[in-house]
């Protein structure tokens, strides 16, 4: 099994591994494909820096973005999505990886305490 694994962790906080075929994106493909910029050419030569965020449909603050996936029906659907690193399951997708590492977070609280912690510009990808 080919898995995209973090170089970098919050202390105390526990990573899962997600199978990337199963991973929702919530922007779409063209908010996906015009923020690419050197995040291949990064993760090519220096590996995936920090896990990916991770949430599933029962968790998600749909009452301050209400932009999870709809069934016809108008239903969430059910299942996991990614709340930060999109590009980075792009890339695993691209890349023909089976797993991918991420935190599980069960509010926006969490999502955010994560990021205030993690965040890399794009201008500060190590390439």
């Amino acid at each position: 099994m080919k898995v995209l694994k973090a170089k970098q962790y919050l202390p105390n906080m526990v990573t899962q591994e997600f199978k990337v075929k199963d991973l929702m994106l919530l922007p779409g493909e063209e908010w996906l494909r015009k923020r690419m910029g050197n995040i291949r050419e990064s993760i090519d030569k220096n590996g995936m820096i920090w896990p990916i965020i991770v949430t599933d449909h029962l968790h998600y603050w749909h009452d301050q973005r209400p932009n999870w996936p709809r069934n016809n029906d108008g239903t969430h659907k059910e299942g996991l999505a990614v709340q930060t690193g999109n590009k980075r399951v792009k890339y695993a997708l691209e890349n023909n990886y089976d797993l991918i590492e991420g935190y599980f977070v069960q509010n926006k609280l969490e999502q955010t305490n994560i990021i205030i912690k993690t965040h890399m510009s794009k201008d500060n990808w190590p390439i």
